[in-house]
């Protein structure tokens, strides 16, 4: 997903270097899309963050059932 600021504002985000960094989103598709992940800022400062799927369930409780 990229942010397009246009006309003047977008040249004058651009020069200032306030342009944002593109933002990465996966799903999977079919009958009910589901949400994989996301890369990308969260707030003005450009800090990239990354959100990814995790088990519902604890590795601990995973390896101690072996």
């Amino acid at each position: 997903m990229r942010v397009e600021i246009g006309r003047a504002a977008g040249v004058f985000a651009h020069l200032a270097g306030k342009q944002p960094p593109d933002t990465h989103i996966w799903v999977l598709v079919g009958d009910a899309p589901t949400f994989v992940g996301l890369e990308g800022p969260f707030f003005d400062q450009n800090t990239i963050s990354r959100i990814d799927l995790v088990s519902p369930v604890r590795q601990e409780a995973v390896q101690g059932s072996n």
